[in-house]
């Protein structure tokens, strides 16, 4: 992998990560904010519940029934618990909702009204337990409506997020591009330097980074090396000279001895 990909790899990562806690936040923030509003729902319906005057009628079946003023069917789910763990519904509502320990103590008069999960039948619902005198209210919504609502909010925020990796990764292409340009023209003119062994080759620093100094320290070694190349052939020029003078001098004596 090149250094490029890489640089291009990490900058990508690091966007990515960053979106993807931005979007855990806001869907832990918008699931708290719904579900407190469902608790408040639930905690004004118990308020009413108690307020009002509640009491157990019989239905035409003969089956007893809660009567709880204003309950819509579907909507609210009632229940009152004894504490011998015998429960009563509202008229119509035939799944009971799940009598725990904690129920049975809170018809008893012990602890806290509490908020739990739970399901009547198939229907997850958001449950409000509320103790008192020997028995404790019960009551729940369906949260269907709020994980629909969540649903399409970690739809949404996974579709941002890969738009924001996507653009995280084109980003960090620039990126790397812009920032490496020193490094191409470096490699550009070792090349050259390399092919033609024309040390006169400089490059343009382009900036006072490091890239930049290491650009201004290519070049001058690049001009010490053309200096040193330049003194050695004037050596060997001069020295080529000085040795021409005594062989050709000993060149004309020996002809003339010769002759």
């Amino acid at each position: 992998m090149s250094f490029r990909a890489r640089l291009t790899l990490v900058a990508a990562a690091a966007v990515a990560l960053a979106v993807v806690a931005a979007s855990a936040v806001v869907w832990f923030v918008v699931r708290n904010q719904l579900y407190r509003q469902v608790d408040r729902g639930l905690r004004n319906r118990a308020a009413e519940i108690a307020n009002a005057p509640i009491h157990p009628e019989q239905a035409p079946d003969g089956r007893l029934y809660l009567d709880v003023p204003g309950t819509i069917l579907g909507v609210d789910y009632i229940q009152v618990v004894w504490a011998s763990g015998r429960t009563l519904r509202t008229y119509g509502e035939t799944q009971p909702i799940p009598v725990d320990r904690r129920a049975l103590d809170a018809a008893k008069g012990q602890g806290d009204a509490y908020f739990a999960d739970t399901h009547v039948g198939k229907t997850k619902v958001r449950l409000l337990t509320v103790p008192g005198p020997g028995f404790a209210i019960q009551v729940s919504r369906p949260l269907a409506e709020l994980e629909h609502t969540m649903n399409r909010i970690t739809l949404f925020l996974l579709l941002i997020a890969a738009g924001g990796i996507a653009v995280a990764v084109a980003l960090g292409l620039l990126v790397s591009r812009a920032a490496l340009a020193p490094v191409r023209s470096l490699t550009k003119a070792t090349e050259t330097v390399t092919a033609t062994g024309d040390l006169s080759e400089r490059i343009e620093p382009g900036s006072h980074d490091e890239l930049g100094r290491l650009a201004s320290s290519f070049n001058t070694m690049l001009g010490a090396l053309e200096e040193s190349t330049r003194a050695q052939s004037q050596l060997v020029a001069d020295a080529s000279h000085e040795l021409r003078t005594p062989l050709t001098s000993l060149r004309t004596n020996i002809e003339v001895l010769a002759s």
